[in-house]
């Protein structure tokens, strides 16, 4: 099939291409789409799929069914790498990936730069820059790639007008492309018009409006099911979908749709045999005042608007004369304002794609009317990290103060570590979702850090109750039964719609998660327990070492309020070895327990409502237990028992065949 093109710099874009975000089978469908017909493929470092990707170009150009010139390639540069120095690293590491030679296209992905790791890699958690290189910096080693043969054409993606102006006043070898949001419910016209007035070619992402996002409010439109676009298509005698791919090439713009099945591959590039009349274009860029005054924008990245060089910031009516003051005045002391405004310095530990601050403030068992003030407590001393659940009846509460905090911009959402759990009536696949979002809803959050399956115990939904029991108030089993890959099908499909960061799992054993991982696309990258001197888990602990599943007790003073004590068990705080090893460092047993689990390289949600407490649990940082100190610890179970004693044992679900702690029954 032969496919019209545009002029691209030195090169001619073919007008549809493939897109390769979030694609679930980066291999299987690239090599589909080639097969199809498909010559240009839009790829970026930070889809996490180049690889797979680059095996797929390699078996197609291998075999002679393709060859290398004839397609169109693009790839993108992430803000980890805009520092000048790492451009060409993050290049090469592209053309190694997608085994080329080089690239017909090379994006600055987004205007905002980020602070670097280590080796400048990719990761969502990233923070701002706070050494933000200019965008002069970044474009003078996008042109030696360039000059050095590895890219035939560079570019920018995501930005402004004001941000194209300032890299073509800079530029010896200008922007040729500019890829952006685009569809009839967000037309970027007055952008198209900015670009077609200087020669820059305009590639649209989304331009079905996303219509598979997980994160569409049930009151906005669905372009495919709009009653205009459908009256266009039933003229035209096509689908709607193609209507709106045809609308962006009768502007004069490329498009990359995003499908992973074949016959969907093909209807989209199935769009040649008809054009649209002006009646069509005229309904079509009008349709965005359905949204609102200025449409509606899909992809807005918020977790980055605090940026200087965030690109849409007059669409969230921020003063574009302070943003440009704070650019030019203030950058370089931004980490300086950062490190000001974020408290205590909180060691933290990898959990999946994220961070995690090794103190967090558990809130279960704190209630209404007392917790907001302990997370508002909590988050004014320093704390980082907030543990909630959904059936601890308290997230509504703890949302307002999150919506308090971070609007008075006291605190940026991005530096707290927020996790929520779906609760045991929620497993069956269509319960799932609806749970999640009424805990962000509640939370009033638009993502959560980390969302854990709180049990392996699923109960029966729809009764009401989320501790539904029988006549003889007896714990009521889901009588379907879900799988757990039921459950965890649907927290990956959370994942890649970006509503949750990380996904885990809570008081599941060994063996429960050795089956989530046989069958997890995305394995659990946190493991939440009962875990003190009293339990201390080792093996469960080691077991998740080793499987690189970061490690949170709950519990970690041993549950002192519990009415399920042991009748030898002594209130940890009081017992005669923790007491003395406190003594020897000066400080409470409370913050030996604490300091116990952060040695031992996890992380540790202590719940208090006592503002004093909740400051002492966080001041564990003076001092480290030494290998004695833990030997004691690790041996103080063996005072209740061979195996020690686990205080939320929930004996009322001994019956369900996932009751995990059934070992310790016998």
């Amino acid at each position: 099939m032969s496919i019209p093109t545009i002029p691209c710099g030195v090169s001619q874009m073919p007008v549809v291409g493939f897109g390769t975000s979030r694609t679930k089978d980066p291999r299987g469908e690239v090599e589909m789409a080639l097969a199809a017909g498909y010559r240009h493929v839009d790829c970026a470092y930070c889809y996490d799929n180049e690889p797979e990707i680059g095996q797929a170009f390699s078996k197609m150009f291998t075999n002679g069914s393709i060859k290398r010139e004839d397609m169109f390639i693009t790839s993108k540069l992430w803000g980890t790498f805009q520092r000048g120095h790492l451009v060409e690293t993050a290049c090469n590491e592209t053309l190694s990936n997608l085994q080329l030679d080089y690239l017909d296209l090379y994006l600055i992905h987004w205007p905002m730069p980020l602070e670097p790791d280590d080796k400048g890699g990719y990761d969502p958690e990233s923070k701002i820059d706070p050494n933000p290189p200019p965008f002069s910096e970044t474009w003078a080693a996008m042109e030696k790639l360039v000059e050095s043969g590895k890219c035939r054409n560079i570019g920018l993606s995501n930005f402004n007008i004001d941000q194209i102006q300032e890299v073509l006043d800079c530029a010896k070898i200008k922007p040729v492309n500019l890829q952006v949001e685009s569809h009839p419910l967000f037309p970027n016209t007055e952008l198209l018009e900015f670009c077609k007035k200087h020669g820059i070619s305009f590639v649209s992402f989304g331009p079905l409006g996303s219509p598979g996002r997980t994160w569409k409010k049930e009151d906005q439109i669905s372009l495919l099911d709009d009653e205009d676009v459908l009256k266009i298509a039933q003229k035209h005698n096509v689908t709607a979908g193609k209507v709106l791919l045809r609308y962006q090439i009768d502007k004069g713009n490329a498009v990359i749709p995003k499908t992973g099945t074949l016959s969907r591959m093909k209807e989209n590039l199935d769009i040649f045999s008809f054009s649209l009349d002006p009646s069509d274009m005229d309904c079509l860029n009008n349709l965005y005042k359905k949204a609102g005054p200025n449409g509606y924008r899909i992809f807005n990245y918020l977790r980055y608007k605090h940026s200087p060089y965030y690109p849409f910031a007059s669409e969230l009516k921020i003063h574009s004369m302070a943003l440009h003051l704070f650019r030019s005045q203030f950058t370089s002391s931004l980490k300086q304002l950062t490190r000001s405004l974020s408290g205590i310095s909180i060691p933290s530990i990898k959990c999946g794609v994220s961070e995690m601050p090794v103190v967090g403030l558990g809130t279960w068992q704190s209630k209404p009317g007392v917790v907001g003030a302990a997370v508002e407590t909590a988050l004014s001393v320093g704390y980082k990290h907030i543990d909630c659940a959904h059936v601890y009846g308290n997230e509504p509460e703890i949302g307002e103060v999150f919506s308090k905090v971070f609007s008075e911009g006291v605190i940026k959402r991005e530096d707290v570590f927020i996790t929520s759990k779906l609760w045991n009536t929620f497993h069956r696949a269509e319960e799932v979702e609806s749970s999640f979002n009424e805990s962000l809803s509640d939370l009033q959050l638009d993502y959560l850090d980390l969302y854990l399956i709180h049990w392996p115990i699923a109960l029966e939904p729809g009764m009401g109750s989320l501790f539904p029991m029988d006549e003889n108030q007896v714990s009521i089993m889901d009588t379907k039964s879900p799988s757990f890959a039921e459950t965890w099908g649907v927290l990956e499909k959370l994942v890649e719609s970006g509503k949750c960061k990380n996904i885990g799992l809570s008081n599941f054993n060994i063996a429960q998660i050795e089956e989530v991982l046989s069958f997890a696309n995305i394995k659990p990258a946190n493991l939440q327990v009962e875990s003190h001197p009293h339990l201390p888990n080792l093996e469960l602990l080691e077991y998740c070492k080793k499987q690189d599943i970061s490690f949170v007790a709950y519990s970690p003073l041993g549950n002192p309020g519990s009415e399920y004590r042991h009748k030898k068990q002594v209130d940890l705080r009081e017992d005669e070895d923790l007491v003395g090893i406190a003594e020897k460092h000066g400080v409470s047993t409370g913050q030996v327990m604490i300091r116990y689990q952060i040695d031992k390289g996890n992380a540790v949600i202590p719940k208090s409502v006592t503002p004093s407490r909740i400051e002492e649990n966080l001041n564990v940082f003076g001092f480290s237990l030494d290998a004695d100190d833990v030997e004691t610890l690790n041996n103080l179970y063996k005072k209740v028992g061979p195996k020690g004693w686990r205080t939320c044992a929930v004996p009322h679900y001994k019956h369900s065949p996932f009751f995990p702690f059934a070992s310790e029954m016998k």
